[in-house]
């Protein structure tokens, strides 16, 4: 589960009763206000926004979310464009763990010419929403859609903090051998049902808006089915650290006195010392969960 491992830490902020049901912050300084929501890529039919997250969406100048519109355009190209002229899995991955992938996720690239046609990232990331629809959740259901659908009628502005190859970077640049073993322990060695028990989980524990639990979640599951500490250092590094502080310095720019911000990025990018809250609140911000 690569991409719906969601990462908070343990950030001592005050906080009011949660009645969102989701992870969800008001930030201040003087003047200025941004309302920051954890978001989860994917939902159920019939999950909604919370009327206090669309009020205070409302309320707002510009919805900042991780892609914009185009982007999400771009990411799509972009996995189309990754597919190999050869069969280029077969060089990254022993014959055991293609047939095994084969499996697990041949049937998505049917279309493609064969699994056998895309990088390894690629299969990862592909896997990872197979495993989401099988666990009941679908992406265009996720938060983000929600938000999009709910700012529309009044023409809000939305304003993307990353673009589609910077998100895609993160595996698409992850050592091969280190990409391999993530792989294998997290798809291979883990039986289908117990990776969808986990999404499932995760996904319920989100909506209780705790970002603290959520991340004692994320570092018990991943030592539970032994994935390297070298590993988690490198994907923390690059997926939560390293792409906190780019959002963070691109968000800055569009905070100012008068009408509020409203920003929804992954829940995973919340917390920690180096999450966004915490990052904000070195630059003068309170911070209050909702």
């Amino acid at each position: 589960m690569a991409l719906i491992m969601f990462f908070c830490a343990v950030v001592p902020f005050a906080h009011a009763q949660n009645s969102n049901g989701m992870p969800f912050y008001e930030l201040r300084k003087g003047d200025q206000i941004v309302w920051i929501l954890g978001t989860f890529h994917a939902g159920r039919s019939g999950e909604s926004l919370s009327s206090g997250v669309v009020e205070k969406l409302l309320q707002s100048r510009a919805l900042v979310l991780e892609l914009s519109d185009t982007e999400i355009f771009n990411a799509a190209m972009l996995m189309a464009s990754a597919l190999c002229a050869d069969e280029c899995l077969k060089n990254e991955v022993t014959p055991l763990m293609l047939n095994r992938l084969k499996e697990a996720y041949g049937n998505l690239f049917l279309a493609s010419g064969g699994i056998e046609r895309a990088p390894l990232w690629l299969v990862s990331i592909m896997g990872d929403a197979a495993d989401i629809e099988k666990s009941g959740l679908k992406a265009e259901l996720g938060t983000e859609m929600l938000l999009r659908l709910a700012a529309a009628p009044r023409g809000m502005p939305v304003i993307g903090l990353e673009t589609a190859a910077e998100q895609f970077a993160v595996f698409r640049l992850m050592p091969n051998a280190m990409l391999r073993e993530m792989v294998e322990v997290t798809v291979l060695q883990t039986p289908e049902a117990k990776r969808i028990a986990g999404i499932q989980a995760l996904h319920a524990m989100w909506k209780e808006g705790d970002a603290d639990k959520l991340f004692h979640y994320y570092l018990s599951e991943a030592k539970k089915i032994g994935i390297k500490d070298s590993i988690m250092q490198y994907y923390n590094g690059e997926m939560i650290t390293k792409r906190n502080r780019r959002m963070v310095d691109r968000m800055k720019p569009y905070i100012t006195e008068g009408r509020p911000l409203f920003v929804a990025v992954g829940a995973l990018h919340l917390g920690g010392e180096e999450g966004i809250l915490s990052l904000l609140k070195k630059e003068g911000f309170t911070v209050v969960r909702q």
